[in-house]
């Protein structure tokens, strides 16, 4: 390989470089969710919304009361 090639193909190497890397990081960091905690925070963002027209404190109230709940009680 020639050297212009080393440097025309030096970004494209550093590309999948950076790619593998934001993969390998972002499987561990969702590797420990899954479809019931999605459900969990979807359902309390949309319960959150909701309580918020009728009472704004209650927006933040109990959907912080069933983060600590399921944080407290709820064991995998």
């Amino acid at each position: 390989m020639s050297r212009w090639q080393r440097i025309v193909t030096a970004p494209a190497r550093a590309a999948r470089a950076v790619g593998r890397g934001l993969l390998a990081a972002g499987a561990a960091i969702v590797a420990p969710f899954d479809l019931r905690d999605a459900m969990l925070f979807g359902g309390t963002a949309l319960l959150g919304y909701g309580l918020y027209q009728v009472y704004p404190p209650l927006a933040y109230t109990v959907p912080g009361a069933i983060f600590v709940a399921v944080a407290t009680f709820g064991a995998r």
